[in-house]
């Protein structure tokens, strides 16, 4: 049985690597604007004069009021990147939390409502009271944000998806203003 020289094993070893390398190649990062680190996002955030920090941004996060980061892990651990509106997300969170004193459910509450408006083809920025009432209908759990009071069940049934999108607006009109600042 011949062996092949160390020369010959050397140039199959190289040309059996290079036809694997195109399948060993790292994935490029997907999407647009999915660029931001989270020290980068808090950067931003203390530019606009609001400071928060990694613990915070990552509770943000699990309470569904900012974003969630595309995860990918590397040689050295996980890493986030958020997207750019993520950080218009998280000041409207903090302002409307630190200076405005809303709860977290509500913050998520009218980010959820608007997201149930959008896909429904709904601009924030010019909603009929009948399009909010439709809305409302498409997402019975929402209503523990805004707890029932009084005697008169009927009576909230109209105030309640009026006060939902009120606060919504809120949420889009702080989002809009952030993004307008870092544009």
């Amino acid at each position: 049985m011949p062996f092949n020289s160390a020369a010959e094993d050397f140039w199959d070893n190289v040309s059996w690597n290079s036809a694997l390398a195109p399948s060993r190649a790292k994935p490029k990062r997907k999407g647009i604007g999915w660029h931001m680190k989270p020290d980068e996002l808090i950067k931003k955030l203390a530019e606009l004069g609001i400071a928060i920090d990694r613990r915070t941004l990552s509770r943000y996060v699990k309470w569904k009021l900012v974003t969630a980061p595309e995860s990918r892990s590397g040689g050295k651990g996980v890493y986030a990147d958020y997207p750019e509106h993520a950080v218009a997300e998280a000041a409207a969170a903090a302002e409307l939390m630190q200076r405005k004193r809303w709860k977290k459910e509500a913050v998520a509450g009218a980010r959820m409502f608007f997201a149930v408006l959008q896909a429904n083809g709904i601009n924030m920025d010019s909603v009929s009271e009948d399009e909010i009432q439709a809305a409302w209908e498409k997402i019975k759990p929402w209503e523990r944000i805004r707890p029932e009071t009084g005697d008169d069940p009927d009576k909230w049934r109209k105030i309640r998806p009026l006060l939902a999108a009120l606060d919504t607006k809120t949420w889009w009109i702080l989002v809009k203003y952030y993004l307008a600042l870092l544009n």
